[in-house]
């Protein structure tokens, strides 16, 4: 395999990692999206905050913030902790605007309904009482006359008996876990598939540069005729090799990334050379 094929093949597997972490995280924050969605259909609006939450940490979108702001919205005026949750949307629609200005550089189109929604949430809140005026000052009294104090009189104190501390222990609530379904097989499947595509790509291109030279008819002894031959054939046997690994690492990425998931799958990809080329194979 010649140099420049080397390079081409190393530029695009790089390119094929980035593009698998980007995809990831959307594929995780619509994922959160839509259950948060289906959260608030079913009034459930305290766990749809907390998907969308998750959602945000995953990629964080301005549109995320919003939707936590707008749910702290409906929820102020039917809560108990009605004034907690009437700070937190005014918060979210905050955190909402500059963010959407920082990523943008502007207003978003939904400026006067955010606006509203804010000027609603800030007349919710209790208003400080007035400052009590300054009252006037007191006519001094005059002092009584001073009265003899009395004699000390000495008393034994008994010692004090310390009291006894009990504490009480603090029981611990172990956090709920969040399941998170399809997530792990499908990375896996998403970056198997991405580097096939890759391989796929750099097989079809050194197919393509062997087939392309001619040098061979070029040479002028029938040694340097044989050699340009051999490295021909050569490069378009690696060529065709990375071929049939890409294709074969892209479908295992596809079957590993729609297939349901069942407990923990194990993937594994090998790789063996033979005399005519590159094996390459796999189970799920």
């Amino acid at each position: 395999m010649s140099r420049s094929s080397t390079s081409l093949l190393a530029l695009l597997m790089s390119m094929s990692i980035v593009s698998v972490a980007f995809a990831d995280a959307d594929s995780d924050y619509r994922w959160h999206d839509e259950n948060a969605r289906a959260l608030v259909r079913a009034g459930e609006l305290r766990k749809a905050i907390r998907e969308w939450e998750m959602a945000y940490a995953a990629a964080p979108k301005p549109e995320a913030l919003f939707d936590i702001g707008l749910a702290y919205y409906k929820l102020a005026p039917t809560s108990d902790a009605s004034i907690e949750d009437t700070k937190r949307a005014i918060d979210s629609f905050a955190q909402y605007l500059d963010r959407y200005r920082a990523l943008h550089g502007g207003d978003p189109d939904d400026l006067k309904t955010v606006e509203r929604y804010l000027g609603e949430l800030r007349a919710r809140l209790p208003q400080a009482p007035p400052a009590p005026p300054p009252s006037e000052a007191p006519t001094a009294s005059p002092a009584p006359p001073l009265q003899p104090a009395p004699a000390p009189t000495t008393t034994t104190a008994e010692p004090e008996r310390p009291l006894p501390i009990v504490t009480t222990p603090i029981a611990e609530t172990a956090p709920t876990p969040i399941d998170k379904p399809h997530s792990n097989h499908r990375r896996l499947g998403i970056a198997i598939a991405a580097a096939g595509a890759a391989v796929l790509v750099a097989g079809a291109a050194l197919t393509a540069i062997g087939y392309s030279k001619s040098d061979a008819d070029k040479s002028s002894t029938l040694d340097d005729y044989l050699g340009g031959i051999s490295t021909l054939n050569n490069e378009r046997g690696a060529g065709i090799t990375l071929l049939a690994a890409g294709a074969l690492a892209t479908v295992a990425g596809a079957l590993v990334a729609t297939l349901p998931s069942r407990g923990e799958r194990r993937v594994a990809c090998w790789f063996a050379p033979s005399l005519n080329g590159l094996v390459a194979g796999g189970t799920v």
